[in-house]
Order: structure tokens, then C-alpha cells, then sequence
């Protein structure tokens, strides 16, 4: 979906304000396990609107095109970060599923003890409410432009200093988000970084009738048992008592390094493609859940498996940041309708 060049002088006469249209707009709720929390809604004003946590990772919650929820939300709902519970698995108790829930820095995985240090499940990134939180919006050649910054640290005293300085940017043009996250170790000690971005898809998009593809590239199951290995892109109705299916895969980059999947289903001619450079993500998580009350698949690009921070580093897989050297990782989400 793509809208034409608009002259903004003409555009004037027919709207009092950017925010007919589009734009940013700040918002606090105040109500629920979520009163209290900070919100930032952003609409590009043909059709993409959604919600980005500054409270919470800078994550972000619902995601709409055309008024069409692409996005999972648990049943948890939007949870403030008082409620945030970072040891052991009481990130579950807060975890909001969203369109994307950041995880790491320093821990993916099961919760674990490692050197005498005690790490949560998935790790404290989407407990963490971002400063220097900044949105700006301008027209040029007559398209709206948007982006919204801000930074999140994870410190410890005597440990970690990393900085992370995430970006958004949007445009009336298409109906696509370009995020770029820059991971400094700005503490004197080198840490091992883990890092995974939980994307989580939903009803309507999410339905039997959906449909998967990937970079093509090797895949294996969570596991002993392999029986289900071929089953990572079939999809049913919600089901009681199912267990969730966890795939790895290992995708092939193409002639630009870039790797990518596809979610579309064409009975609400949706969709959605992700993409990324391979040298900084490598590894591709899907959790195929299809409970009832729990329908969901999250696609999740990583710099490693959620298998915790030991195994990782057994497998030889684990990447670490020197002191004073930053990690820089760029997505691109494009939505998709008016499918082929």
C-alpha cells in the first residue's frame, strides 16, 4: 500500500493539523496493571498505526494496517513495569507479548545461574524504561516523515554498562518501520551479549489459513524428538492442551547478506515481511503456540538460540562486546496488503 506525493500547501486546505492524518501523539494509561505506564502512538497516516512502549524497552505493543491487529497481545496485557519481576521465569507474569518484546541483554533463555549470577528468563531489556525519548516529524517533497529515538541502559554497580540507542523510522510513503538498535559496552569489562527480538503474531493474521516463508537454510526442533521438523510453516485452529513447537533455523543470506521471513494470510489480505543483515542476527527462533487463549507465532531474529547463557557458550556460539565497541543490528518490517 503506498499513497502519493502530496504538496503539503494543498494538503493545508484540506486538514487543520498533521494529527488528522498522521504523526506522533504521547499518551499515559490510567487504568489497570498498566496505569501509570507511557505510551506513544504513531501513525503514518496510509494506513500503519501503532504503539511503542518507552517504559518497556521501547517495544512495541499493537500494530494495525488498516485498522486490520496484526499483533498478539497475552493475556497479560499491557503490565507496568512495577510489576516487573526479572529473576528467575516471573517475566511471564509481565511479558505482553506485543508485536515485538526485546530480549537480553545479557541473558535468552531459561533462567540460570552462571559465575555465581543470577539471570532471569529472557533477560531485563523489556523492563526497562528508556530516557532521552525523542519524536520528531517533518514533511519534505510532500510525504510526512517520522522518527522516534531514545535510549535504554542495563548497569550494574561493580558490572554491565551497556547502552543501547534504539530508532525508529516511518513515512507516509509505505507502510513500513526500519528500526536500528546500537549496542555499546561503554562499562571496562567485555560481556557476553545475547540478543533476540520477540515478534509476536496474531489473530487475524495468524489463522489455519496462513502461510509462512523463510530464507531457505537448515531447520531442526527444539528437542529429541524431530517427527515435526517439516510442520514449522503448517498452522491450526487453537487447540486445548497443545504443546508449543520451537524451530531453529539457519538461514542462507542472499547476494546482499540479508535474510528474511514472510507471514501472510490472504483471506484479510495481510501480511508481513521482516529482514536483516545475517553477519548481525544469524539465527532465526520460531514458537509455534497454537492454545487456546495463547494462539500465537512468534518469529524471532537473534545473535543465538534461546537456549541461555552456558549453552551458548558450550555450542561456541556466544558473541561478546569488547569494552567500548558497539553492536549494530537494523530491521526492516514491511506490512503488507493488496497481496499477488
Amino acid at each position: 500500500m503506498k499513497n502519493q506525493s502530496i504538496d503539503t500547501g494543498k494538503l493545508s486546505d484540506y486538514i487543520g493539523h498533521t494529527s488528522q492524518i498522521g504523526g506522533t501523539q504521547r499518551l499515559i494509561v490510567d487504568e489497570g496493571k498498566g496505569k501509570g505506564t507511557s505510551v506513544i502512538r504513531v501513525r503514518n497516516g496510509i494506513g500503519l498505526d501503532f504503539t511503542l512502549l518507552p517504559d518497556k524497552g521501547l517495544d512495541i505493543l499493537d500494530v494495525q494496517l488498516g485498522g486490520v491487529q496484526l499483533a498478539w497481545i497475552s493475556r497479560n496485557g499491557l503490565v507496568a513495569n512495577s510489576f516487573f519481576d526479572g529473576s528467575g521465569a516471573g517475566w511471564l507474569r509481565s511479558f505482553g507479548g506485543g508485536m515485538l518484546t526485546t530480549c537480553g541483554l545479557r541473558n535468552v533463555g531459561p533462567p540460570e545461574k552462571d559465575n555465581g549470577e543470577h539471570f532471569g528468563l529472557h533477560g531485563r531489556f523489556s523492563g526497562t524504561p528508556a530516557r532521552h525519548v525523542n519524536t520528531t516529524e517533518h514533511w519534505k517533497n510532500g510525504n510526512l516523515f517520522l522518527e522516534v529515538s531514545g535510549e535504554l541502559s542495563e548497569t550494574n554497580v561493580f558490572g554491565e554498562e551497556l547502552v543501547t540507542r534504539r530508532t525508529y523510522r516511518m513515512n507516509s510513503v509505505e507502510n513500513t518501520i526500519e528500526m536500528t538498535d546500537k549496542i555499546t559496552n561503554q562499562g571496562s569489562t567485555t560481556q557476553q551479549i545475547m540478543l533476540l527480538y520477540h515478534m509476536n503474531w496474531g489473530f487475524p493474521l495468524l489463522t489455519s489459513s496462513a502461510s509462512l516463508q523463510r530464507s531457505t537454510g537448515d531447520v531442526v526442533v527444539r528437542g529429541d524428538d524431530q517427527s515435526e521438523v517439516d510442520l514449522w510453516a503448517t498452522f491450526t485452529e487453537p487447540t486445548l492442551d497443545y504443546n508449543e513447537r520451537v524451530y531453529f533455523f539457519e538461514l542462507e543470506a542472499d547476494k546482499d547478506g540479508r535474510i528474511f521471513y514472510q507471514l501472510e494470510n490472504r483471506t484479510i489480505d495481510r501480511g508481513v515481511r521482516v529482514s536483516w543483515k545475517k553477519e548481525q542476527l544469524p539465527v532465526l527462533t520460531e514458537w509455534k503456540m497454537m492454545g487456546k487463549g495463547d494462539y500465537v507465532l512468534g518469529l524471532e531474529p537473534g545473535n543465538t538460540v534461546p537456549i541461555g547463557r552456558k549453552a551458548t557458550r558450550d555450542q561456541g556460539e556466544a558473541e561478546f562486546l569488547e569494552a567500548g565497541e558497539t553492536k549494530e543490528v537494523s530491521l526492516k518490517i514491511e506490512f503488507l496488503s493488496q497481496l499477488p
